[in-house]
């Protein structure tokens, strides 16, 4: 194959799997959001704000809503622009407004936490989920604050300040995303420990919420492989790939030349 078509290769399969796994994480987040939700409908006294288990339902749905797929969806979004080729404006206007939504229903599923431990007069803040959720909505917020200030004021200042806390802002906006992962996994389990007393037995809502925790993993890794992928593959080590295997190719057409003679 000549070093041309082998470019020309590999960068439809990145694209051939990029797209793949961009449509298999929004399929698997929409199956986690519905799922979630008959876990919580079925088991956990549905929706029903001010009454428990009811307001438990609001917190576990809108957290995964708005921590897990929202924010992938807008983790995900970030580079469709760059391979669709739209403008920065749209990019970013469409990324805040995606995170935007996400704060909103974190602030909802936070409230819902918090009224559903004073119904059923539990301590607040006692164990691993807690803990891990303060983390993940300080360090959201935090960012999402950073993020509108900095991009907010850098057409005043240049684009300096903008290219130097790009790698940043992407580097937190994955940490809190895994972070966050790890925050919904730990709740189910502390959910499933609490309440289902023959959980070793496998009963349809321990099953249940197996699959959602098993579609969270998907989902998350969906987003990381996307997030990790550049835009197109580097022209420089496409360029150095093909260069090397083309010189291995000529070595091994000479060897057996040589070997051929002798």
């Amino acid at each position: 194959m000549d070093p041309a078509r082998r470019k020309r290769t590999l960068q439809t399969l990145s694209t051939i799997v990029f797209w793949s796994t961009q449509i298999l994480a929004h399929i698997t987040g929409i199956v986690l959001l519905v799922a979630t939700g008959v876990w919580v409908s079925k088991y956990f006294g549905g929706f029903n704000w001010g009454q428990s288990p009811g307001t438990f339902s609001y917190h576990a749905f809108f957290g995964i809503l708005g921590l897990v797929v929202v924010c992938g969806e807008a983790i995900l979004f970030i580079e469709v622009p760059k391979r669709l080729s739209l403008s920065v404006i749209v990019q970013k206007a469409v990324h805040a407004t995606i995170h935007t939504c996400a704060l909103i229903f974190t602030i909802v599923s936070l409230s819902a936490a918090i009224l559903n431990k004073n119904i059923i007069n539990y301590s607040h803040l006692y164990s691993l989920h807690s803990w891990l959720g303060l983390m993940v909505i300080i360090v959201f917020f935090l960012q999402y604050v950073v993020a509108c200030v900095i991009y907010g004021v850098a057409r005043r200042v240049g684009d300096w300040l903008t290219d130097l806390y790009q790698n940043t802002h992407a580097y937190i906006g994955l940490f809190t995303f895994a972070l966050a992962v790890a925050t919904c996994l730990t709740g189910f389990m502390e959910k499933v420990a609490a309440e289902i007393d023959n959980y070793w037995n496998l009963p349809p809502e321990a099953v249940l919420a197996n699959i959602c925790c098993i579609l969270l993993v998907i989902f998350s890794a969906c987003v990381a492989y996307c997030a990790s992928r550049p835009t197109t593959p580097s022209a420089e080590a496409t360029t150095t790939y093909v260069e090397e295997h083309t010189a291995d190719s000529m070595d091994k057409d000479t060897n057996e030349k040589q070997e051929g003679e002798v």
